[in-house]
């Protein structure tokens, strides 16, 4: 079950999110700010980030850069999302690496499908249970 992490200070939009995504099979963790999301990011995997972009304590900017930058984490997937549909801020969130920029409102529709566009490119291999081979015995 892929794993995602939505990051938002807008508690109603955050619910929505994490009830739509719950609802559709997915694992969902919450963070009210940037800097909760980052100790979260820290400490567990993550198949995708949803982070808000205005946000208290680190915004999501600052979310994406940090998780990017890290060797450990620069696999995981970020979508942001923000109210306002500024150029600039898009742009910025494309060029330091995220997958996709949401604009608020987000339709449920939408959100699944971003969601699953990006949980459903993980490698088949994480999830597998290496095992040595077995000996075969001649009877």
């Amino acid at each position: 079950m892929p794993r995602v992490l939505v990051i938002d200070d807008d508690l109603v939009m955050l619910n929505a999110i994490n009830h739509i995504l719950s609802k559709n099979g997915y694992d969902v963790e919450t963070a009210t700010n940037g800097k909760e999301g980052l100790e979260k990011i820290d400490v567990e995997e993550f198949d995708l980030v949803i982070t808000d972009i205005m946000m208290p304590h680190h915004n999501g900017l600052a979310v994406l850069s940090l998780v990017k930058s890290n060797p450990l984490k620069k696999h995981t997937k970020v979508v942001t999302m923000s109210s306002a549909g500024n150029v600039a801020i898009k742009n910025e969130a494309i060029i330091l690496g995220a997958e996709e920029f949401m604009t608020k409102p987000i339709k449920a529709n939408y959100l699944l499908e971003i969601v699953k566009k990006y949980t459903s490119l993980l490698p088949e291999h994480r999830y597998l249970v290496t095992r040595k081979p077995s000996k075969v015995h001649n009877s």
